[in-house]
């Protein structure tokens, strides 16, 4: 379900994890827009770490790395920078036009977790 958010389009996408042997799995987005947000429900995990990079074009730019075992929602931003490169002191959302991978490492054995990453795309 999408919702219009002023003359954007807040789209969430779904990522389904299920921890294998290890304790880890991985999940690929293919999406256009910028993170607005991400909710994770995590509280089937023990332990681990939830991480979400974004592969735009073969640039890879990790947006979060937070603990896994939780249920939250996380506002992830970026720093600007000026025409010369410099970071500023604002931030903005970060922009995927691309793959955002969702992965969770080191938590138990065949255990599940959500994670929604709720995207602005123009209307």
């Amino acid at each position: 379900m999408s919702h219009l958010i002023g003359s954007d389009l807040l789209t969430p996408l779904l990522a389904s994890l299920t921890t294998d042997g290890a304790g880890a799995d991985s999940v690929g987005l293919s999406t256009a827009g910028m993170l607005h947000a991400v909710e994770i429900q995590g509280s089937g995990l023990t332990g681990g770490t939830l991480t979400l990079v974004a592969d735009t074009g073969g640039v890879l730019t990790t947006i979060l790395t937070v603990a896994a075992d939780q249920d939250v929602v996380l506002y992830p931003r970026t720093v600007e920078h000026d025409n010369a490169g410099a970071d500023l002191l604002s931030y903005t959302y970060p922009i995927i036009n691309g793959t955002l991978t969702v992965s969770v490492s080191g938590s138990g054995i065949a255990e599940t977790a959500s994670v929604y990453a709720l995207m602005l795309e123009n209307a």
